[in-house]
């Protein structure tokens, strides 16, 4: 995956294109989320069918971590009320299941089916 940043606020200066950690993944272009931390974290499918995840708060990006499950679906994020992040995927067995940080830029739940 490659991503720019602004060296500026503003946009005004942007760096050229990183490259992040590799990895292999099946959702090819991953939809960022920020929650209200400004931490800014994207979630892909595995090509094992789990859900990672890599995040930015001060600069460096972390290396891809897991959060478990198997699914059957890309991830979908939205940010709650109160900044933590939700993610919803639908699992192997169709159902749907969620996740939620615990705390805004926090840990995770485990997974729930809906």
């Amino acid at each position: 995956m490659y991503h720019q940043w602004e060296n500026t606020r503003g946009g005004s200066s942007w760096s050229g294109w990183g490259r992040s950690r590799r990895h292999s993944h099946q959702h090819p272009r991953p939809p960022p989320s920020t929650s209200r931390s400004a931490t800014l974290e994207v979630f892909v499918r595995g090509t094992d069918n789990g859900l990672y995840h890599m995040w930015q708060a001060a600069g460096d990006w972390s290396g891809w971590a897991p959060l478990q499950g198997g699914l059957s679906s890309a991830p979908v994020v939205f940010p709650n009320y109160d900044g933590r992040l939700e993610v919803f995927v639908r699992g192997t067995d169709q159902q749907l299941y969620h996740t939620w940080q615990t705390t805004p830029a926090g840990g995770w739940s485990g997974w729930a089916p809906l």
